[in-house]
This record gives C-alpha cells, sequence and structure tokens, in this order.
C-alpha cells in the first residue's frame, strides 16, 4: 500500500510529491528534513528457529506426510517464499527441524549430569534422562515413522536418518568417554560400543512405544546397564593388565 507524503518543508526528496511505502516507520528525517529509508534489519538466524518451532509442532501433531509448507509459513508468521529462502524443500526442512530440536534436548540432558559423580551413578544418571519426557519420545518416534514412509527420496532418506543417527553416537560416544577414556579413546572400540549403546536405546523405547508392559524399560535398563558395566571394566583391567605386561617386558 503506497500514499503521496510531502516532507516539513512542503517538499519530498527531489523536491517532488513522492510515493513512498505505507510502512513509514522505515523512513528517516534527515537534518536537511530529507527522507531517508533505514534498511530493515532482520536476524536471520532467530527467524531460522521460529520456522523450525512451528515445524516442530505441526511435525509432532501431524506426522510429516499431512503437513504443508503453507501451514507451516502461516504459524510461523512468514511467507512461503521466505521460507525456501531458509529451507531447499520439505524434506530439508523436516531434517533440520528434528536435528535442531535432538541436539537442543540431548545437549540439556547430557549437561545435567554433574562431573563429581561417580562412575556407577553417571551410568545410572545417564539411565534416568533417558527414561525421561516419554511421550515427547513417542510423539518423535511416530513423526520419524511417519517419514520414512512418505520420503519419496530414498538417497535422501538414508543420508538424512544416518545424520540423525550421527548425532546421538557423538554425544553417547562423548558422555561414555568420559567414563571409560582407555576405551573410548580407541576407534574400533568406540564405534563398537557406541552402536551397541544407540540399539540398544533404539530397541527398548521401540518396544515401550508398542508394548509398554511387556517392554518393561526400568528393568531392562537396569540389566542392561549392570551387564555392560561389567564388561567395560574387565576390558579396562584387561587393557591395563596387557599396558603392564609391555612395560615390564620393556
Amino acid at each position: 500500500m503506497f500514499f503521496y507524503i510531502r516532507t516539513f518543508n512542503g517538499r519530498s526528496p527531489g523536491n517532488k510529491i513522492g510515493i513512498l511505502p505505507y510502512n513509514y516507520s522505515q523512513l528517516k528525517i534527515s537534518e536537511k528534513n530529507e527522507w531517508n529509508f533505514m534498511p530493515k534489519i532482520v536476524d536471520k538466524e532467530a527467524k531460522r528457529l521460529s520456522v523450525l518451532e512451528a515445524a516442530y509442532e505441526l511435525f509432532t501433531e501431524k506426522g510429516f506426510k499431512d503437513v504443508t509448507t503453507r501451514e507451516i509459513a502461516k504459524k510461523a508468521c512468514v511467507s512461503k517464499g521466505v521460507l525456501y529462502d531458509y529451507f531447499k524443500n520439505k524434506e530439508d526442512l523436516f531434517f533440520q527441524t528434528v536435528s535442531e530440536h535432538m541436539s537442543k534436548m540431548i545437549a540439556i540432558k547430557m549437561d545435567s549430569v554433574d562431573s563429581s559423580l561417580t562412575d556407577r551413578q553417571k551410568l545410572d544418571k545417564f539411565h534416568e534422562i533417558s527414561c525421561k519426557n516419554n511421550e515427547v519420545r513417542k510423539k518423535r518416534y511416530r513423526m520419524m515413522f511417519d517419514f520414512v514412509l512418505h520420503c519419496k527420496d530414498e538417497k535422501l532418506l538414508h543420508e538424512y536418518m544416518g545424520n540423525l543417527y550421527d548425532i546421538i553416537r557423538k554425544y553417547t560416544r562423548n558422555f561414555f568417554k568420559e567414563i571409560y577414556p582407555d576405551i573410548f579413546d580407541d576407534e574400533n572400540r568406540s564405534i563398537l560400543y557406541t552402536n551397541i549403546i544407540v540399539g540398544f536405546l533404539d530397541g527398548i523405547h521401540l518396544q515401550d512405544l508398542s508394548n509398554p508392559r511387556k517392554a518393561k524399560i526400568n528393568e531392562t535398563f537396569e540389566l542392561f546397564w549392570d551387564l555392560l558395566n561389567s564388561k567395560l571394566t574387565a576390558e579396562v583391567e584387561r587393557m591395563s593388565t596387557s599396558k603392564a605386561n609391555a612395560v615390564s617386558a620393556t
């Protein structure tokens, strides 16, 4: 929308009546009573995050298939064109939405672990934070299943799912590296044990999603951590013995 306007000295820029945008908050009068445009400062990262927040709410509520980019743009109070300035397509928006939320939630949980705790207490804390927000986790799993079922680009699907699991593996590895540094400093052992832990977490949460009564998630967690701790402790002792023998042999 436009309207005609004059400056206070009765003249518009160039001594003519000018057509200026309706949003005159972007204009500034100079000392010479001339109109100057003030560029609107846009925090692109804040806008991107607001889109991701709106997208997460809609994806968890309706799934991947039934949400449109138009709905997301409307909820985020941006135009559909602006949406595509930040994201290539709906699949890219979904991936960035899930990875952003997942990274933030995992980081918050990991930061809640007190470094002064004993190794066993840290494992118990990991158990505790892994079981928190169960309803949120169920919504995320349903959302992911819907994406797997309806993503038409199989190559893209594998890439995105692989990247999401890389996020989980990274945080898991870093957490256990603090408890068992000798094992998780070794690349091959680190990959092996990280995959075992992430695989267990995925499996027990999927069981809990489908049949909580049979999953017995708390009891299963306790048994798994006992077995894992016994195995890792024994391996640390074995590695220490091997190092000591190697030193004495020299």
